[in-house]
């Protein structure tokens, strides 16, 4: 009896989620691994609401559903397929000749197929302090952390802790652009329905090159800075 072939896929972002659904709807005739740190995926387009949706005096209710808005359970995911099952561990190794990956807990799991989709981390560009003093806008942690330090500004406004608000964001690319804009929307709202902290919140939008949304066509980057 030949073994049937492996496939391990490394990171259960957008790209190795994608892959592994994919080859289980196409019958892939052998089997799948899906491999990620964490036991949940993230749909980063959907951060920036998290971010911005704060809920002043909402306690740890309105953290959880934030949360739950943009993480989703792999395991559940997956279940309908049955060739494809999910490992969670740290990858600490990668023994390319023998065609194994190793696991932080000295485990390792045997491929035939490897596909790599371990995603990115945040760029600084060698912006002196940047990295030690800005907020990620990476996972759903940091986008919560974001959410509780803007709550917290606006109590303390509330309070006439602080008289002025400034909150500068870095980057007009999607992520960038879509903060800035439903952060102005929500504080709006939260202002007009408190009445206490009008005009007491400055939001910036940072850019290096000339327009917002660089990546997008010149007619969307118009109306967008309109």
């Amino acid at each position: 009896m030949v073994d049937k072939k492996r496939v391990v896929i490394l990171g259960a972002g957008f790209g190795g989620l994608l892959t592994a659904l994919t080859l289980a709807r196409k019958n892939y005739n052998g089997e799948i691994v899906l491999v990620d740190v964490r036991d949940h995926h993230t749909y980063s387009p959907w951060l920036y609401e998290v971010a911005t949706g704060f809920i002043s005096h909402g306690g740890a209710l309105a953290g959880i559903i934030m949360r739950n808005s943009a993480s989703f359970s792999i395991r559940e995911i997956i279940k309908p397929y049955q060739q494809l099952r999910f490992r969670q561990g740290l990858v600490n190794a990668l023994e390319i000749h023998d065609q194994y990956v190793v696991f932080e807990d000295g485990h390792t799991l045997r491929y035939d197929q490897l596909v790599v989709s371990l995603g990115s981390e945040p760029e600084f560009y060698n912006i002196e302090g940047l990295a030690d003093h800005a907020l990620m806008l990476k996972t759903v942690p940091e986008a919560l952390m974001v959410r509780d330090r803007i709550d917290d500004l606006v109590k303390k406004l509330e309070n006439s802790e602080y008289k002025l608000g400034r909150i500068v964001i870095g980057g007009a690319g999607a992520t960038g652009v879509e903060t800035a804009s439903e952060l102005v929307n929500s504080i709006n709202c939260h202002c007009e329905k408190l009445k206490l902290c009008h005009g007491k919140i400055e939001v910036t939008l940072l850019e290096a090159g000339p327009n917002v949304l660089g990546p997008f066509p010149s007619v969307l980057q118009k109306w967008a800075l309109k």
